[in-house]
C-alpha cells in the first residue's frame, strides 16, 4: 500500500526511488535481498511441481 502511495504521490515506482537516493552499496543489498526472496518463494513451488510429476507408487496387497 505504501508503494503505491509512493508511485501516486512522485509519479515513479520504488525501484527508480530507491536508485536515486540510496547509495551504491544500499542499492546492491537490497538487489540481494530480492533476489533472494524471489529465489526463496521459487523452492516450494519447485518442490510441489517436482511431487505432482512423479508417478504414484502402487500399493501391493
Amino acid at each position: 500500500m505504501l508503494a503505491a502511495n509512493l508511485g501516486v504521490s512522485t509519479g515513479k515506482h520504488l525501484s527508480e526511488l530507491c536508485k536515486a537516493e540510496y547509495p551504491k552499496f544500499g542499492k546492491y543489498c537490497l538487489w540481494l535481498l530480492a533476489e533472494f526472496g524471489v529465489i526463496c518463494a521459487d523452492i516450494p513451488e519447485g518442490k510441489t511441481i517436482k511431487l505432482s510429476f512423479q508417478p504414484k507408487k502402487k500399493k501391493k496387497k
